[in-house]
């Protein structure tokens, strides 16, 4: 999803989260801008899972950057090059 659609979510509280069974969520991307650190943490917190901060274009039909599963997230880091 986009940054703001995560930033909306965040200002709409974590009740609105909580409401849904997200237990077989099993990865969550953000593409579109640079994710800001403050929702990095709160995502986290609230899906209990990392929001992952990709970069990638149309025109190459795949990620190009991001933060791998098995890697820890530096908030405000979109991660490393894809080999």
């Amino acid at each position: 999803s986009a940054p703001t659609a995560f930033r909306m979510l965040m200002g709409a509280g974590d009740d609105l989260v909580n409401k849904y069974n997200l237990s077989s969520l099993r990865h969550i991307l953000s593409v579109g801008e640079p994710l800001n650190p403050e929702v990095i943490r709160w995502g986290h917190k609230v899906f209990g899972n990392r929001i992952h901060d990709t970069w990638w274009m149309t025109e190459t039909g795949s990620q190009l950057i991001c933060n791998y599963p098995c890697m820890e997230i530096k908030p405000g880091s979109m991660g490393k090059p894809i080999p």
